[in-house]
């Protein structure tokens, strides 16, 4: 797993966020995608299609991957054994102000 995290000082007095960008074979042998598509109701991007991710949290550690993982099995109640975590994209600050990592990974069957 890289772990390089060249762009994170810049972002580093922000609140941090992690997510995963996870790919997978499809029935038709392609690569796909993950996405997720939020609630209508939520107060926050209602209704918007993203990556599985969101805040760390104080039992993260710190670690973005950690984060990306566990927000991933939150949301998508995928098993935390099929992900295979390959690298950390530089991260970016958010239009809400947060430091997000993409996290690229291996979904597997």
């Amino acid at each position: 797993l890289n772990t390089t995290h060249h762009s994170i000082d810049r972002h580093a007095h922000l609140p941090r966020a992690s997510v995963l960008v996870g790919l997978f074979e499809g029935d038709d042998k392609q690569t796909h995608v993950l996405l997720t598509k939020r609630q209508e109701d939520l107060k926050s991007h209602p209704g918007q299609v993203c990556f599985p991710g969101g805040r760390q949290e104080d039992h993260d550690d710190g670690n973005d991957v950690t984060t990306a993982l566990r927000e991933t099995v939150e949301e998508v109640g995928i098993s935390i054994h099929r992900i295979e975590p390959i690298c950390k994209w530089n991260s970016i600050e958010s239009v809400n102000g947060l430091c997000v990592t993409p996290v690229i990974a291996r979904i597997m069957g």
